[in-house]
């Protein structure tokens, strides 16, 4: 019968995975918070506060739909190319 952690790599694959679902945990958790007291989604985005709540947002989009296997699908006109801004950063896709 297999063991969980044959491989010397398995415990560092499992660790990996509980500290991606504790980030994503923690993301939902932080944009639940922002829904609860009020603060609406930034639009446009000016201030460093502004900045971060929609950081936790788009964090928290990629872990609500699957957890285990977090990913942003970009579906912006402004994204064709494979790229968007956020902000002042530009993130490949």
């Amino acid at each position: 019968m297999p063991k969980a952690l044959e491989q010397p790599e398995d415990l560092i694959v499992a660790l990996e995975n509980n500290l991606t679902i504790a980030f994503g945990a923690a993301a939902i958790t932080l944009n639940r918070v922002r829904e609860e007291i009020g603060l609406k989604l930034p639009f446009p985005i000016e201030t460093e506060d502004e900045q971060c709540i929609a950081l936790i947002y788009q964090i928290r989009n990629a872990f609500a739909h699957d957890i285990a296997e977090p990913k942003w699908e970009i579906e912006n006109a402004c994204a064709a190319d494979g790229t968007v801004k956020f902000n002042s950063v530009w993130i490949d896709r």
